[in-house]
């Protein structure tokens, strides 16, 4: 499965694009069995997308923190809901919970008793967090790893070492679970010092793939990569992220699931006036009603 990805400008119109065909999917009767889930950064972009289809109500459920937002659809339970619009903040929590199972394993999400077929990923993409292994702190472990595995603790002893040579490159890891290695286990022997359990973790992470190698402080090398919050089982998703040209999360995440990049749309301001406005000028600010940011801006 894919991740499907236009990096479309700010302004283009993404966020419309999407309500438009989650309208076309509603109308279309031969389309009745097939549920869209639209994940937005914020409870105000889910509002934003329920208002957008305000005349589908019928066919929505909102999954927010906000009561006023979630009553924008008619379905307070999103099994009966052809389109169900959520803030990936609760889609996380809900993943969390699964403990690791596969999104398929998530009822709440469900449309008729199946996992819903259009997984739209609106905005930023939080599909994964960094992890940081250094490589001085890790040799410690081969203590600990050698209990378990003394072939394991001499393979990450010269790993290790190796990595002084690497330079900044993508990093073959060896795969330690195949000698031995019990991460879960190994976080345990080590909880007493947080440092080293989070190098435990981080090995876990990227044993037997591949990682980012740089030079961190004082020339000592350091491997980063990216941990996947969101399950790949998750595929196939599109995600409008305007950011994503620029983003270079993105390539490290080609390395764990396939990224198919769409075709562009462009953006000009030719026949337009600038102005330099000297504050931020987002929604947000706009919205903004602790302050007077949004009249300053209008101003």
């Amino acid at each position: 499965s894919d991740l499907y990805l236009p990096a479309i400008p700010a302004g283009t119109g993404k966020s419309a694009s999407l309500a438009a065909f989650a309208a076309a999917l509603m109308d279309n009767p031969a389309y009745a069995n097939t549920g869209m889930l639209i994940t937005v950064n914020r409870i105000a972009e889910a509002r934003d997308m329920a208002e957008a289809l305000s005349s589908h109500r019928d066919k929505l459920c909102i999954y927010t923190s906000d009561a006023e937002a979630n009553a924008l659809g008619s379905h307070a339970d999103a099994k009966a809901a052809q389109v169900c619009i959520s803030t990936q903040a609760a889609l996380k929590l809900t993943l969390k919970a699964l403990s690791g199972a596969p999104f398929d394993a998530a009822p709440k999400f469900h449309y008729r008793g199946a996992r819903r077929a259009a997984i739209c990923w609106d905005e930023s993409f939080a599909f994964n967090r960094p992890v940081t292994l250094d490589a001085d702190t890790v040799s410690v472990l081969a203590a600990a790893i050698r209990r378990q595995s003394p072939a394991a603790a001499s393979a990450l002893k010269r790993w290790a070492s190796g990595l002084d040579d690497t330079g900044s490159s993508i990093c073959a890891v060896p795969d330690f679970g195949e000698l031995g290695v019990d991460f879960y286990m190994l976080e345990e022997e080590v909880a007493d010092r947080d440092e080293l359990r989070a190098q435990a973790k981080a090995l876990g992470v990227m044993s037997g793939h591949q990682a980012f190698a740089v030079m961190g402080a004082f020339g000592a090398p350091t491997l980063i990569t990216h941990y996947p919050e969101i399950p790949p089982s998750l595929m196939p998703v599109i995600v409008t992220d305007a950011s994503a040209r620029v983003n270079k999360s993105y390539e490290q995440m080609a390395q764990k699931v396939p990224v198919v990049w769409l075709k562009e749309a462009h953006k000009t301001y030719r026949n337009m006036a600038i102005r330099i406005v000297p504050t931020a000028a987002s929604r947000s600010v706009y919205r903004d009603q602790r302050s007077f940011r949004g009249r300053e801006l209008i101003d």
